[in-house]
């Protein structure tokens, strides 16, 4: 049981991470203007490029857990997210970082739509209720954390860092997402009854 408590509590970092990266970056908005010579175009294609991916692929994600294993999805959609929010900290221009955020988008989409199915064929029946509101929880404090968290850090590399703000908020993320995605990657690898 504690296994399945620490996999869930994995599973529910990475929604976590997932909400609170699209939520945090338009805080930076000016900083990545000023830093990456990005247009206000570009800077809305930052913004929903990544959630028009994810919502794009949410159906596709579904269907490939459903085909190939839940766990499966889950974990490529984990290592997917590593790879592309390092490629988002590394962007050299603008238009680069929207693209990344596009495919960071639908790498997202693989991993988000199998958290259900992991809770269900994980946790018992009578323990699902409370699960699944834990995780409603968990996105609601996402919602609320991602721009406080993205203020926080732009203003943290305002006032010590030489780095531009905006660049500085992605390789912030990157650091966070690298160390929390390999926590996310080892412990859902080991829920045996999520990989059906």
């Amino acid at each position: 049981m504690r296994q399945i408590i620490v996999g869930i509590s994995a599973v529910f970092l990475a929604a976590f991470l997932d909400l609170t990266d699209n939520t945090s970056v338009s805080v930076a908005f000016p900083s990545i203007a000023s830093s990456l010579g990005a247009s206000h175009a570009v800077l809305q294609w930052v913004s929903i490029g990544n959630t028009l991916a994810l919502g794009a692929g949410l159906a596709l994600g579904g269907q490939l857990g459903d085909q190939y294993g839940r766990r499966k999805m889950f974990l490529i959609g984990v290592a997917g997210y590593i790879v592309t929010t390092v490629l988002c900290a590394v962007a050299p221009t603008g238009m680069a970082l929207a693209i990344f955020r596009f495919i960071q988008g639908l790498v997202g989409s693989l991993m988000i739509p199998q958290i259900f199915g992991i809770i269900k064929a994980s946790v018992p029946e009578a323990k699902q209720p409370a699960v699944f509101g834990m995780y409603g929880i968990v996105l609601s404090l996402a919602a609320i954390a991602g721009p406080l968290l993205g203020g926080v850090l732009v203003s943290w590399n305002a006032f010590h860092l030489s780095l531009a703000a905006g660049v500085f908020l992605q390789r912030a993320h990157c650091g966070r997402s690298v160390c929390a995605g390999l926590f996310v990657y080892s412990r859902v690898a080991r829920i045996g009854a999520a990989g059906h």
